[in-house]
Formats: C-alpha cells, structure tokens, sequence
C-alpha cells in the first residue's frame, strides 16, 4: 500500500510542475505610458493558476483511501 503512495505522489509532483511552467510563458505586453516607456511583461493569470491549483488540491485528499 505504502508503494501506491509513492506511485500517487510523484504523479502529483508532475502536475504541479508542468502548472508552474505555466506562470512563467502566459504572460501579455502591457501597453507604453504617457512617457513612452515600455512596461516589461506582465505574468498574467498567476493568481487564477495558483488557486486552481489549491482548488484542487482542497478537493483532493491523498489520504482518504487509508482511513476507509
């Protein structure tokens, strides 16, 4: 049982870090300001990823089949 855990947890790890992949290429250019500067990339839908992310986590108890 304790080898399914494993199997379970790095299956786990893998997900995680393709969604942390994902933060750092889904980003959008921010418009020039009245000065004309140029504003450097924006990370967008940070937030929204990372709390998919617990969102699912909150959902998904690893443990649970142990207590039955």
């Amino acid at each position: 049982m304790s080898l399914i855990l494993i199997i379970f947890n790095s299956l786990a790890q893998i997900k995680h870090n393709k969604a942390g992949l994902q933060l750092y290429y889904d980003f959008e250019e921010l418009p020039k300001d009245k000065s004309g500067k140029k504003h450097k990339g924006k990370i967008h839908g940070k937030i929204n990823l990372k709390s998919g992310i617990t969102g699912k986590a909150g959902h998904l108890d690893k443990f649970s089949f142990l207590n039955r």
